[in-house]
């Protein structure tokens, strides 16, 4: 009997939604640890900010207050993902 081959899972794709946002929470995630808590919390702020002035986040509380589902299309002003990298 020929050995079996051990079949590679598809790659996830990307996830939808507001992409510069979860770029943002895990690039904090991964540096907290080692961080301390005043730093931490003061880059939150930062990012809060920034992401505050993305299309994504215009078009998310645009469809909260009219009550409709929130387009994200990843979309950011190109000031923002500067100001970020």
């Amino acid at each position: 009997m020929p050995p079996r081959c051990a079949t590679i899972p598809p790659r996830p794709s990307p996830p939808a939604g507001p992409t510069l946002a979860y770029a943002t929470a895990k690039r904090a995630l991964a540096a907290a640890p080692a961080l301390p808590l005043a730093d931490v919390l003061a880059a939150e702020q930062e990012d809060q900010q920034r992401l505050g002035l993305t299309g994504d986040h215009r078009d998310a509380v645009a469809a909260f207050l009219s009550k409709q589902r929130a387009p994200s299309s990843g979309d950011a002003d190109h000031v923002v993902r500067r100001a970020l990298t």
